[in-house]
């Protein structure tokens, strides 16, 4: 599985490269980004476009533009998707920020399963890693368009991962897709914290702003990067 970067029309597009058939990219009009043109791109942009075809749909994304895509996997039989970015420089062993990227396969036809139960869920995992310094803060129901999701931020004070105590406090935003289900996680490290650290509400939906637009869009057959039917 290879992620490759389009820079087109002031849009950059990250596309995957055939995955067993799953994705079919082939050739395309565009070269792909190189680092130079990223890193001049992302001192003239405060964010980018991503969008990757994940299942069924096109899912797209405007993370800061100095993020860089770092790790991309298809596992579980071929229904579990993740990609993840962090900014330039850092890497999935050392990060400040991540934004994480995933799809299941197949979610959507399990009505019971909703984006407030698969965020709450993730939630709860967090509150197990630290009971005593964990908060949360709900930002409720969110429309995408025509697709349905549902945002809350889950945090721990002191978490003990990659070698490092430090504090996590990530954005979770959970969207039912025509088939699929897909989340998208803004994850932020910071000092560790004995005590629940203190959610301000402006600052995650200001995070939650800076992702937009996010849409899903159908899959075209026989379109190729950079995925025009999904970036107007």
């Amino acid at each position: 599985m290879k992620t490759v970067a389009w820079l087109a029309a002031g849009m950059l597009c990250i596309g995957s490269l055939t995955v067993g058939g799953w994705v079919s990219a082939q050739s395309s009009p565009w070269r792909p980004a190189s680092s130079d043109q990223l890193n001049k791109y992302a001192q003239t942009h405060g964010s980018l476009k991503q969008i990757a075809p994940i299942f069924s749909q096109l899912v797209l994304i405007s993370p800061p533009s100095n993020f860089r895509p770092v790790f991309e996997h298809l596992d579980n039989g071929g229904t579990s998707y993740i990609h993840e970015s962090v900014p330039e420089g850092e890497s999935t062993a050392q990060w400040t920020q991540m934004i994480t990227v995933t799809g299941a396969k197949g979610l959507a036809s399990r009505l019971n399963i909703t984006p407030q139960f698969l965020a709450a869920d993730l939630a709860k995992r967090f509150h197990s890693a630290c009971p005593t310094s964990f908060s949360d803060l709900n930002l409720g129901e969110v429309q995408l368009g025509g697709a349905y999701g549902y945002a809350m931020v889950a945090s721990c004070g002191a978490v003990t991962a990659d070698g490092s105590t430090h504090s996590e406090s990530t954005l979770i935003l959970e969207i039912r897709g025509s088939n699929d289900d897909y989340s998208i996680q803004w994850a932020v490290r910071g000092p560790a914290s004995a005590q629940p650290i203190a959610l301000d509400e402006a600052t995650w939906r200001a995070r939650f702003q800076h992702l937009q637009p996010i849409k899903l869009c159908p899959v075209v057959p026989g379109e190729q990067m950079p995925y025009a039917s999904c970036a107007d």
